[in-house]
């Protein structure tokens, strides 16, 4: 989620108020279960196959899963 809808974003945070709670993160997930879940969301809300392929490849970008998908 960009961080600009957020409503209790913290200034300086990497995270949005739904993965981290400013201490820790809400709740352990890995790469592959965040895929699944924004693929459904993306599905529910009838987004093009381009957004849903693109938000797949961006999700291993993040600070959180870079490691994990082999990237710096």
């Amino acid at each position: 989620m960009p961080v600009i809808y957020d409503k209790k974003y913290r200034p300086g945070s990497d995270y949005c108020s739904y993965c981290h709670d400013g201490k820790s993160f809400v709740k352990e997930m890995g790469l592959a279960e965040m895929r699944a879940r924004v693929q459904g969301l993306l599905k529910n809300r009838k987004a093009p196959a381009l957004i849903r392929l693109y938000m797949h490849w961006r999700l291993a970008t993040l600070r959180r899963w870079r490691k994990s998908a082999g990237l710096r």
